[in-house]
């Protein structure tokens, strides 16, 4: 017998995307938190500071 009362037959594209959206809108919520107090950057971290690429730097 097939279970059709599953969580997974209650997902939806639609739900899917709800949750994807709402997950993204709490990590630039707590992002944010970090990120826009700041009023008075280091001016040895450049003028985009914001904005940082993941690769790996030789310091």
């Amino acid at each position: 017998m097939t279970r059709t009362n599953g969580f997974i037959s209650q997902l939806t594209f639609k739900s899917v995307i709800l949750r994807m959206l709402i997950g993204a809108a709490i990590g630039l919520a707590i992002i944010s938190l970090f990120i826009f107090p700041i009023d008075d950057p280091n001016p040895e971290w450049g003028k985009y500071w914001r904005i940082k690429d993941l690769k790996k730097h030789d310091y």
